[in-house]
């Protein structure tokens, strides 16, 4: 006595959440299709392959809406509700939202990849250039140190007959540096 109690609840729990799957699909609405032939009003619901055909628009109207609420009650009934194709409108909005979130994954994990490719190149970029820059700046450093040292102990008219070549080869750039200097000096000009 007690089971057929205790599955006359679970009938009555079904039959309640059966009938808010109901209003639900109900209440989506379909696009319908209308043609007229031979003068017939013929109304199509593609999504779920219903057809109601008749020689008044009101009446096709209603047969089609009562096609349409028994296939929903029958799919229902029959534990196959989930099976029911929802309207287009509503997949477009689903798969969007899909869509839209793969995409957005998507992006952090390259900006992700992005900002750690980024970080190990500049931290590559500054130990070579450091490293490279020390190397240079030594070999730059001795070799003008080399230089000064050779000037430094070349006999006097040596010195004075480098000093003359420096002086003529500055001569030679001097146009160029009054050209300079007059950019520089209209730029200056300008910001004053």
């Amino acid at each position: 006595m007690r089971r057929q109690t205790m599955t006359n609840l679970n009938d009555n729990l079904a039959a309640g959440e059966n009938k808010r799957k109901l209003d639900y699909l109900n209440s989506l609405q379909y696009p319908i299709v209308m043609e007229r032939r031979n003068n017939n009003f013929y109304l199509i619901i593609t999504e779920l392959s219903l057809i109601a055909v008749n020689s008044d628009l009101k009446a096709a109207y209603g047969e089609l809406n009562e096609k349409k609420e028994k296939l929903f009650k029958d799919a229902l009934e029959c534990g196959a509700g989930d099976t029911i194709t929802l309207p287009n409108k509503l997949h477009r909005k689903v798969g969007v939202s899909n869509h839209l979130m793969i995409f957005v994954y998507k992006t952090l994990i390259a900006c992700l990849l992005g900002a750690l490719l980024l970080v190990a190149g500049i931290s590559w970029i500054k130990d070579t250039a450091s490293s490279s820059i020390g190397t240079v700046s030594g070999s730059i450093v001795s070799k003008i140190t080399k230089k000064v040292e050779i000037y430094a102990n070349e006999p006097d008219d040596i010195k004075q007959e480098k000093a003359a070549r420096l002086h003529n080869i500055l001569n030679g750039l001097s146009p160029y540096i009054r050209e300079f200097q007059s950019a520089f000096k209209d730029k200056l000009e300008q910001k004053k």
